[in-house]
């Protein structure tokens, strides 16, 4: 069992929560030069084309993927703007091929903790006070 190093355990919890994300992160980084639509994503991964579509969506809002021909056929790269992201990714595939359980525990985990830490604020927020009051009587 290998440790994940803690700069890729933050990686991870700041820009990946989903598996697909994980799985489309993992296929631009072991093609860093190629392009990927989302067709040819969902046929490489064997993943359903509208996960695959929120995947590239979610990852080109965070930065880690490029759009590189936009309209009917866009396609997708590994971000060319962020060589510390290349870094973070690099380091993902060779931990993917070698600690794969381990990285689907600590993305398990970072799910878990993001539902936590929101059902915490939400539940923190019924008792604001000085909120807006319902009607006359409060």
């Amino acid at each position: 069992m290998t440790e994940i190093p803690s700069d890729i355990r933050k990686f991870l919890y700041e820009h990946v929560e989903t598996l697909e994300e994980l799985e489309v992160l993992l296929l631009l980084g072991r093609n860093p030069d190629k392009t990927f639509t989302k067709e040819e994503a969902e046929i490489e991964l064997k993943i359903p084309f509208d996960a695959v579509a929120s995947a590239f969506q979610t990852l080109r809002k965070t930065r880690l993927c490029d759009l590189i021909v936009g309209g009917a056929d866009d396609a997708f790269q590994l971000t060319r703007k962020d060589p510390l992201a290349r870094a973070h990714v690099a380091k993902l595939v060779a931990l993917y091929d070698t600690s794969r359980f381990e990285l689907l525990k600590l993305l398990s985990a970072a799910a878990m903790d993001r539902l936590s830490n929101s059902m915490t604020r939400a539940f923190a927020d019924a008792f604001v006070l000085g909120g807006k009051k319902r009607g006359k009587d409060g």
